[in-house]
């Protein structure tokens, strides 16, 4: 818009307006069964269209006037389809919000007009200029390059659509209980007497009915193949089946290479195993869109004139309406679908596509939340992340912890949508909230709840979660937080259950102080993850109390967990464990270490006296987070041991990493390479050689 022309009136009410009617939409399978769904669906879906039409168009559009109308117009129609349907007094007030839809965009007219009356002028010369715009119908085309492009191309808007249950059927009803019902008592042998006759013929009639009924529901895929007849398709109907064959085998491509690149899985090294499924997700994306680009047809010269030259046409071909149509066609909730509809729909640009992806989460199977997290995750989409926040405002249940992981993963979202389900009844959504607090904007508003709530909430992994959240914002509050909860468990064992007991310990490794060796060494032989938690911990003056509880466990089969973490611990503080099967460039993080004590009594032995005191060590050397940020940049590293190098990154740099274990493995180098850049010695932001991370917690 040119500076001169004023915001119209109508754009941020129609705005509004459509967020209310895809509410209303949503909220049409409360109404009771018997309600008739279909024309208000269709009369509401004609209300959204007109406004989403307003919504595009300025004051200098020549028909913007007439769009304002026309929506007005499909408000108050869609108004009293809803005011018939729903019954007076029905707790869901639909046709309340509709009428308020029609009351705003009416009311918006007057003022509209009085505007234009006003810009008379500046609107004719406008109206005369942008008649034929100048506009290039020519997108280049670009593939994906390690994480993937969002495309875009000249395509009508989507339109909102919602899936409804089908009413019940009293045919089938009436089937269903006549096979329910229990056979007559009797000799077996009797002959069948006259009402029987009749029951069973009034049995069957219900049956022919369901059955018929049945017959009619059948997919529309089902009789698209059941009715196909090569010979009987034109050469035009014969490309447009092709390319639905392709669009559909695409679709199932990117959904099973999407589940197939999630870290859930097998303990592969982090940048090889789902970099491949990755390199193929992508390369499937860009086949896919590339059904977008016109499709021309040459046409068979005829035999009269084998020379003629005939011009090329072009075949019709819907692609999101063709790949919509096979994502919504499960028979059962299919996560490979759910996936791909996602991923697909947050790859291409527009308004329309994102809310449609975000709408198919909302109304989609639980069973498929976790591909859809995983997808919006990886989406280049910019308007995922306000869709979502607005999800965690409209949406109750495990929806607001699928949004929160979703925001917390991009690393995005705003404090004023996060905060508020901090006090949430579900504890994953509290514990969801806390951690997506941790990268809300501004950290400083996230800090102050955060340090409140500790104070109020009872609930350990909640606590555990909002530990990890203060520890990442910097706070002392955090590390005070863990160490009250595990002295709590060493003086009532039991009172955490393993896997909350198993972050706190940990947290208190890698954020811990020197005070801390004690309560760490004190539930050693209580918790492996103790073990664990004491390789980050890095302090030399531990080892031998570690080598003496590996000796009396290294025999115990009952304790082959804790034998094999304390190995991996004492190679991590000292660096010792290589054998001499160990392959000489084998970097530190990837050696086996031995598990013998006999190993580690005789190399300490060796090389006590290189190691101080009261200093925390990785591999050897004195510890920083750049050794870390190494560590996390190494290509052949498992995913799981690399899950707590991450974390370790995220609380050593007080939240500036951007490294996430489910991002595009490209993404994460170029962030690991920022963290290179970021610890670097001699800045603002690097650590004094063997520190602990408490001493930088304020």
């Amino acid at each position: 818009m040119n500076e001169r022309t004023p915001e119209p009136p109508a754009r941020q009410i129609a705005r509004s307006s459509r967020q209310v009617l895809e509410r209303v939409m949503l909220n049409l399978s409360q109404l009771p069964a018997r309600v008739p769904r279909g024309p208000v669906l269709a009369s509401i879906g004609q209300a959204l269209s007109a406004i989403i039409a307003l919504e595009k168009s300025d004051l200098d559009h020549q028909d913007h006037l007439e769009l304002l109308r026309a929506a007005a117009a499909a408000a108050e129609k869609a108004h009293g389809q809803v005011e018939r349907a729903e019954p007076v007094g029905h707790p869901t007030g639909l046709q309340k919000s509709v009428l308020e839809v029609a009351t705003a965009l009416k009311a918006t007219i007057e003022p509209t007009i009085d505007i234009l009356v006003k810009t008379q002028d500046l609107a004719f010369r406008k109206r005369v200029d942008i008649q034929a715009p100048v506009r290039s119908s020519i997108i280049p085309f670009k593939t994906s390059v390690g994480v993937p492009h969002l495309f875009a191309w000249e395509r009508p808007p989507l339109s909102t659509e919602v899936r409804l249950p089908l009413p019940p059927s009293p045919a089938r009803e009436e089937a269903e209980k006549a096979d329910d019902e229990p056979l007559p008592e009797g000799d077996p042998t009797a002959a069948p007497s006259l009402e029987s006759f009749n029951s069973d013929a009034d049995n069957d009639n219900a049956g022919d009915a369901a059955d018929k009924e049945d017959a009619e529901d059948e997919s529309s895929l089902e009789r698209e193949l059941n009715s196909f007849d090569a010979f009987s398709f034109s050469a035009e109907k014969a490309e447009q089946h092709t390319l639905a064959e392709i669009t559909r085998d695409l679709g199932e491509e990117v959904g099973a290479l999407g589940l197939l690149r999630s870290p859930v899985g097998p303990n592969v090294p982090w940048a090889i195993g789902p970099a491949a499924f990755e390199a193929r997700l992508l390369h499937s994306l860009d086949a896919f869109m590339s059904l977008a680009e016109p499709v021309y047809r040459v046409s068979t010269p005829v035999s009269a004139h084998p020379t003629a030259i005939t011009p090329p046409t072009q075949i019709r071909f819907d692609l999101l309406r063709t790949f919509l149509e096979w994502a919504g066609d499960a028979m059962v909730p299919d996560p490979t679908r759910a996936f791909a509809r996602a991923f697909l729909l947050g790859s291409i640009d527009g308004e329309d596509t994102a809310r449609a992806a975000v709408l198919a989460l909302r109304q989609s199977h639980p069973l498929t939340y976790e591909a859809q997290r995983d997808a919006l995750t990886l989406v280049p989409h910019p308007s995922i992340t306000h869709l979502v926040e607005r999800l965690l405002v409209d949406e109750t249940g495990p929806l607001l912890e699928v949004g929160l992981n979703i925001l917390e993963r991009r690393r995005e979202g705003s404090f004023e949508a996060v905060a508020p389900l901090l006090s949430h009844p579900s504890r994953a959504v509290r514990r969801a909230a806390a951690k997506t607090l941790a990268v809300t904007s501004p950290p400083r508003a996230s800090l102050d709840v955060l340090q409140a709530h500790a104070k109020t909430e009872e609930d350990d992994a909640v606590l555990a979660a909002a530990a990890e959240a203060l520890l990442t914002l910097g706070s002392r509050v955090g590390l005070t937080l863990v160490r009250e909860r595990l002295t709590e468990e060493l003086t009532f064992p039991g009172a955490l259950t393993k896997p909350v007991r198993a972050e706190f310990l940990l947290l208190l490794g890698i954020a811990g102080g020197p005070s801390d060796s004690d309560l760490l060494i004190s539930l050693l032989r209580r918790d492996p993850a103790a073990a664990n938690a004491l390789g980050f911990f890095g302090d030399a003056l531990l080892v031998p109390p570690m080598i003496t509880t590996l000796a009396e466990v290294a025999d115990l089969p009952a304790h082959w967990e804790l034998a094999k973490n304390l190995a991996s611990a004492l190679h991590r503080i000292t660096g010792k464990g290589r054998t001499a099967f160990t392959p000489p460039e084998t970097p530190d993080p990837l050696v086996e270490p031995s598990q013998h004590p006999s190993h580690w009594v005789k190399v300490w032995e060796e090389h006590k006296n290189t190691f101080q005191h009261r200093k925390k060590y990785r591999y050897g050397a004195s510890f920083t987070p750049l050794s870390s940020t190494r560590e996390a940049a190494l290509a052949d590293l498992p995913i799981v041991p690399r899950k707590d190098i991450l974390l370790e990154l995220t609380l050593a740099s007080q939240g500036k990493s951007r490294v996430h274990e489910d991002d595009w493995v490209s993404r994460q180098q170029l962030a690991l390479g920022e963290m290179k850049d970021f610890f670097r010695p001699g800045l603002l932001q690097s650590y004094p050689e063997g520190q602990w991370l408490s001493a930088a917690l304020t």
